[in-house]
């Protein structure tokens, strides 16, 4: 795959920044909220916010956006963000420091997320990959001890 440095600063940035306001906003969530409705707000208003900048950029269509092509994989994709959303509330309820947990959880993703790149989409467990799952794990320990 070609790699377009600016659009991945780009990309880059936006997710940075959007985590960024995610957690900070995740973790402010008091124990009297309830999770689901709070989530379930939120993807009504990322709903809206996605449609309308997909119609308005005509980067979406009704008739795409209803096909079996995008549906099957929403479906996945859509249980996945579910299941991460509620895993950090909970995660945050459950004391969760906002400063290292989201990185602790990224790193172990990142771990487990390797097998499945080299299994999936044929790539390479290289020494250098080797040492950065190292690290990360090393990291994920020295920050929970």
């Amino acid at each position: 795959m070609r790699v377009e440095p600016f659009a991945l600063a780009i990309a880059f940035a936006i997710t940075v920044f959007g985590q960024v306001i995610y957690h900070s906003i995740a973790r402010t969530v008091g124990p009297s909220r309830q999770p689901f409705e709070l989530i379930a707000a939120a993807y009504l208003f990322g709903l809206i916010a996605v449609v309308w900048v997909g119609l308005a950029t005509k980067q979406m269509s009704v008739g795409g956006l209803i096909s079996l092509r995008t549906l099957i994989p929403a479906l996945g994709l859509g249980i996945a963000v579910a299941l991460v959303e509620v895993g950090y509330i909970y995660s945050y309820r459950a004391g969760l420091p906002i400063g290292t947990g989201a990185l602790s959880i990224l790193a172990v993703t990142t771990l487990a997320l390797v097998p499945i790149g080299m299994a999936m989409f044929a790539e390479q467990l290289t020494l250098k990959v080797f040492a950065g799952a190292a690290l990360a794990a090393f990291g994920v320990w020295l920050m929970r001890s």
